[in-house]
């Protein structure tokens, strides 16, 4: 008998269809079973002896929490990964608020209030609230493809979209949240060998990044099959074209730093904004050195020159100090330019500006910074 069976017994008696994980955090053991759905088991001591156990079911985009006890389960709670579509592609979306799926899109529990669904959206029927969705899934790159495959089907969009004679790919365009992970010497990994906070933290960085490089990886590799696939016979089913980017930056500000007594810094959140808008420029001008005609297709205008370094001399035009001939719309002179920027505040102005000064300190994007 498992040492883990009188824990598992009552999950076992939820009659889960098909093959499912139990996955039981109970330190020092765990098990994993074969999967379809993942099952995670929360233990909470009540009393001398006494257990309440919350059990969490996810089934791809929907999860559900029961509370089990000796007499069986309690269904707590159900909830759903819900994607808002701007502009709405059917008719139950017609109504959303942008506004307000953005407040419901940051609404982290314990942080800020949900978002009721009448506020989302006026003319749903639902009585429901919206949260985060990054508790699900903080990179939904499957609601993102599922959301293209749906464009598809109503002919909104072609399944392999073909410019000037050539093929180029639908651009899925992400952001990694997780800093890019250095190799290590040997004298590094010794050090952080010894202390486990170091190694949680360098286990997320791996771990979550492996995700994004696995899906792009995918996409690519499902477009070569597809293109030695179709030569030979007409296939029953065309898969959609995608090319998967994703930015990694070298390094991140904290998740809770939202207050100075969490560790919050303008300053800091300046050189952050700074250090993604040059690493983002950067990935787009590599690719467009990798792929000339699907960045020309997708309207991205290439830099007539870029400098891994910040150019000193661009500052006095206010362009960007890595690429040339543009003019960057955090400087002074590109405030300027912007409509409607008149009106800020100068407090306003002064801060959106520190971004631009920031971006031109090489010590802005380098990983020490973090």
């Amino acid at each position: 008998m498992s040492v883990l069976d009188p824990i598992l017994a009552p999950v076992r008696r939820l009659s889960l269809k098909g093959g499912t994980m139990l996955r039981a955090s109970l330190p020092p053991v765990a098990v994993e079973v074969n999967a379809d759905e993942i099952v995670l088991v929360r233990v909470k001591r009540k009393g001398a002896g006494r257990r309440k156990r919350l059990v969490l079911v996810e089934r791809g985009d929907e999860f559900e929490c029961y509370r089990v006890d000796r007499k069986g389960a309690s269904l707590i709670t159900r909830g759903r990964l819900d994607i808002k579509h701007l502009p709405p592609i059917d008719a139950a979306g017609e109504g959303t608020r942008a506004i307000e799926a953005l407040l419901a899109s940051s609404a982290f529990p314990g942080v800020f209030r949900p978002r009721w669904s009448w506020e989302v959206n006026p003319k749903t029927n639902e009585i429901e609230q919206y949260i985060d969705g990054g508790v699900m899934d903080n990179l939904p790159l499957d609601a993102v493809a599922d959301f293209l495959n749906e464009a598809r089907h109503q002919q909104r969009i072609p399944s392999r979209p073909v410019v000037d004679g050539g093929e180029v790919p639908h651009l899925l365009f992400t952001g990694s949240l997780e800093v890019e992970g250095a190799d290590l010497t040997a004298e590094q990994t010794e050090a952080i060998a010894w202390h486990w906070r170091r190694i949680r933290k360098r286990a997320a960085e791996l771990k979550y990044n492996k995700k994004t490089d696995n899906y792009a990886r995918t996409q690519t590799d499902l477009r070569r099959v597809y293109e030695c696939l179709r030569g030979e016979s007409k296939l029953p089913y065309e898969p959609l074209n995608l090319e998967v980017v994703v930015v990694k930056p070298k390094w991140l500000c904290g998740t809770f730093a939202f207050h100075p007594m969490l560790g919050f810094r303008r300053v800091e959140q300046a050189r952050s904004i700074a250090h993604g808008c040059m690493t983002t420029l950067k990935k787009l001008e590599k690719l467009g050195r990798d792929h000339p005609d699907w960045v020309k297709a997708w309207g991205i205008k290439q830099p007539a020159e870029w400098s891994d370094g910040p150019e000193r001399k661009r500052r006095e035009l206010g362009h960007c100090w890595y690429r040339k001939g543009c003019v960057c719309p955090f400087s002074e002179q590109g405030l300027g330019a912007i409509e409607g920027t008149e009106a800020f505040k100068p407090a306003t102005r002064r801060a959106l500006s520190v971004i631009y000064k920031e971006c031109g300190k090489a010590a802005t994007h380098e990983a020490s910074n973090g």
